[in-house]
């Protein structure tokens, strides 16, 4: 293994032990590290890093900018360990990347959709309850589609009131606490899952009406079908409703709740982080650029500031 070689290797597996899979970082670093190497060089340069990024035609926009994001981190570690190291600028090459815009729904068809779960078919089985269930927890905790079906029923304490939310995005646990409300939904599920299951039922919390984990697959197609019997849809124009918009709502909503009750936004955004799991508190301001109103929220906010140093 060359030296560059093993250098990209113990940046992954020291970024590894602090929880980011990196899996898109890893091939295009041995793809960088190769490309170094069968032209001999030893020295990480800006040139040599967009020469490479553009060596690889591609007709969607913003792949090269993109390739070199992916291996930006790792030349900014080795210039620690080799001072002539340059590190391009992060945004050197044209980038299309946007975020896209949620969809956020109203509380009433929120309510639909949840009503609508509880007619899923068949009448007497499980999946009607799971899917009502499933819907209102990630309404009001703004889990991750993938957190909640990777819940443990020891993952779900209804003494206390609080979840474990193992295995995230990003490799850590988290400890999320529910309301009074959610409490007593998720203890009424609990029942009536057991009583389905009897012994047949696996460790997840949320099963199937087969007594199997869930499917992310499965979900998602039944959650467009609940859209449809709801009758959510989006404006002309505006990308489908996802189910992954639910924590978008979460979030929106718990920042216009501060804002309207006139707590210090700022200083709680931290706390609105942690519980969403997010890495990086910069994705947590993203919402405010989301959501029209708090928008709104913010600059007046900004302008009240200035007034007083005026």
């Amino acid at each position: 293994m060359t030296p560059l070689r093993q250098a990209a290797s113990d940046y992954l597996a020291l970024r590894r032990a602090l929880g980011f899979k990196l899996r898109a970082n890893e091939d295009a670093l041995i793809e960088f590290t190769d490309f170094l190497d069968r032209r001999g060089v030893t020295t990480i340069t800006a040139a040599a890093a967009v020469e490479w990024a553009l060596s690889k035609p591609s007709t969607r926009p913003g792949f090269a900018a993109d390739r070199l994001r992916r291996i930006r981190g790792f030349t900014l570690h080795h210039r620690l360990l080799d001072p002539a190291t340059e590190v391009t600028p992060a945004n050197l090459l044209p980038s299309h990347r946007h975020r896209r815009q949620p969809y956020l729904y109203s509380d009433d068809e929120l309510a639909r959709l949840m009503a609508c779960a509880l007619t899923l078919p068949p009448t007497d089985g499980l999946r009607g309850a799971t899917y009502h269930c499933l819907l209102g927890l990630l309404s009001v905790t703004g889990m991750r589609l993938g957190e909640a079906i990777r819940l443990e029923v020891g993952d779900v304490d209804l003494d206390q009131g609080l979840l474990t939310i193992r295995q995230t995005k990003f490799g850590k646990s988290r400890l999320a606490p529910i309301a009074d409300s959610t409490r007593s939904a998720l203890a009424e599920y609990r029942a009536h899952r057991d009583r389905f299951a009897k012994r047949l039922a696996p460790p997840q919390f949320f099963i199937s009406g087969r007594r199997t984990a869930l499917d992310p697959g499965h979900i998602h197609r039944t959650f467009y079908q609940l859209l449809d019997q709801a009758e959510v849809r989006a404006s002309a124009g505006a990308p489908r409703p996802r189910l992954h918009d639910l924590r978008h709502r979460f979030a929106t909503q718990t920042l216009l709740r501060w804002y309207r009750s006139g707590q210090d936004v700022e200083r709680h955004l931290p706390t609105l982080s942690t519980f969403l799991g997010h890495v990086r508190i910069e994705y947590t301001y993203w919402y405010l650029s989301a959501c029209p109103e708090l928008m709104g929220h913010a600059l007046a906010r900004f302008e009240r500031h200035w007034e007083k140093l005026s």
